[in-house]
């Protein structure tokens, strides 16, 4: 009686707190976690078959991007000294998105090497058995190596580890681009790639990708435009524009190089348009390119401006 007429006492003291927070058992704590990879569906022209594969890219936790080095290591062909320190295991299931939708799931097998341009990624084997996404970002690979002659086209989507996050919402925007936004993108691209050269051409917008950064917040832009001289000299703009009515847009991300017809200038290339950790708020997925060298990219806005928060892998020749 005594006893308990102390523990009441040290209770309402503060002090038996502390004592029961350490001596009972620790209760499970969640930890959102979600693996960022890019599934690519190669359809080999040659063979008339297709295959796939994941590309690691990053992981979310304790609300932070850590990369996921997927890149070959020295000649290992097994790619077990990536396979042995990677946070992906075979097994691993992953949603595939396009503009924030739900297209399909995949089961992430061995490990494997696969080509890119001249390098060896480290990559997870898988099926896909849905139709890919008009619309999705597509490269080729043509040429020849010690295997033989290949002529691939690759399709590649945003691929997520499901999460206890906030479920992914739909960044498309089903209508295309008006001529007024047209108009726009292609004044504001003028203003920023004119140098002045008499020889110079108009600025050309090659490609707009419109996107939701909210549910249901402003539209913006991903657009690379370009424009060359009489001397092959070119340059070439890629960035991301906030879209208002009765606004010339404003800018968000730009970056403006120069470079010739024969290697091209440093660009970006937009991928896809997805909210990665269930915040609510749309991150750009891009490719950067400079000459043969290429890398995955991960574009959040911060501060009111987009940044590049994540790089890698990379891959080139």
């Amino acid at each position: 009686m005594q006893l308990l007429n102390k523990a009441i006492e040290w209770f309402t003291l503060g002090l038996l707190t502390p004592f029961l927070i350490t001596t009972l058992p620790a209760a499970a704590v969640a930890v959102d976690v979600r693996t960022v990879a890019i599934l690519t569906v190669r359809l080999d022209n040659i063979r008339s078959r297709t295959t796939a594969e994941l590309i690691p890219v990053a992981r979310y936790s304790d609300s932070r991007l850590h990369g996921i080095d997927s890149e070959q290591q020295g000649d290992d062909p097994t790619c077990s000294s990536v396979a042995s320190v990677s946070p992906l295991r075979p097994g691993e299931t992953f949603d595939v998105y396009f503009q924030g939708k739900l297209v399909g799931r995949i089961v992430g097998r061995d490990y494997t090497l696969a080509a890119y341009d001249c390098s060896g990624l480290c990559v997870m084997a898988t099926e896909v058995d849905f139709s890919v996404p008009e619309g999705t970002r597509k490269d080729t690979r043509l040429g020849f190596d010690p295997s033989g002659d290949f002529d691939e086209t690759l399709l590649q989507l945003v691929a997520l580890s499901p999460s206890t996050a906030a479920p992914v919402f739909e960044t498309s925007v089903p209508e295309k681009p008006s001529s007024r936004t047209r108009g726009v993108l292609a004044q504001l691209s003028e203003s920023h790639l004119r140098t002045g050269s008499e020889t110079q051409t108009l600025a050309q917008v090659e490609d707009i990708r419109l996107f939701r950064r909210t549910a249901h917040g402003e539209i913006h832009a991903f657009i690379t435009a370009s424009r060359e001289d009489q001397s092959y000299e070119i340059a070439v703009l890629s960035a991301i524009v906030r879209l208002e009515e009765e606004s010339n847009g404003e800018l968000l991300f730009s970056l403006l190089a120069k470079g010739d017809k024969d290697s091209g200038a440093a660009a970006y290339e937009f991928l896809d348009a997805i909210d990665l950790d269930g915040d609510g708020v749309a991150e750009v997925v891009a490719v950067y390119h400079n000459y043969e060298f290429h890398e995955f990219v991960i574009l959040a806005l911060k501060g009111g401006r987009y940044e590049v928060v994540h790089r890698g892998p990379s891959y080139g020749c």
